[in-house]
């Protein structure tokens, strides 16, 4: 009886954790929307490569919990084992397999960034290589920069920077 209902409060915490946790950074209220709004950068993004990883971001915070939990868990089975062989490598393998289930969800979260930026069009036109990026700097939108914008016209900045390194060094 007891069993049965130790199973029930775990499935239902794991259930709950698993819904509602990738949700609750969207709860939050941050204020980063107004200052987003204000730069000229949308609150809420519908590109599919955001929404892919905001969830794949959820997923390995998820992951990380349930491997720091898992861990623990082992551990206070090893510190509990009295000595007991059959106790100490279970807490091994049980260790042994979330590290392993952590090497490979770290494996399939750097393949899927790699597949993603790689067939995913970037603000470059170069099909995601960051290589063939301009070197431009700064987060120029449609030949203007917003940051020049804002501070009433175009400035090279290279220059001012030289300027300011003659008035120094004199």
């Amino acid at each position: 009886m007891r069993n049965s209902i130790n199973r029930a409060v775990r499935t239902a915490t794991v259930t709950a954790i698993l819904l509602l946790g990738p949700a609750l950074p969207a709860l939050a209220d941050t204020g980063l929307g107004v200052t987003g709004g204000i730069s000229g950068h949308s609150e809420v993004s519908s590109d599919l490569a955001t929404i892919i990883g905001g969830l794949i971001g959820g997923l390995l915070s998820i992951v990380g919990v349930i491997f720091f939990l898992l861990m623990i868990y082992a551990g206070v089975i090893w510190m509990t084992s009295s000595g007991k062989e059959e106790q100490v490598t279970k807490a091994r393998n049980m260790i042994f397999g979330a590290i392993i289930g952590l090497a490979v969800i770290f494996a399939a979260y750097g393949i899927s960034v790699f597949v993603i930026q790689t067939i995913s069009p970037s603000d470059t036109g170069s099909g995601g290589d960051p290589a063939a990026a301009d070197d431009e700097g700064g987060d120029v939108v449609n030949g203007v920069d917003p940051l020049e914008a804002s501070m009433g016209g175009e400035s090279d900045t290279s220059e001012d920077f030289d300027a300011l390194l003659d008035e120094l060094a004199e």
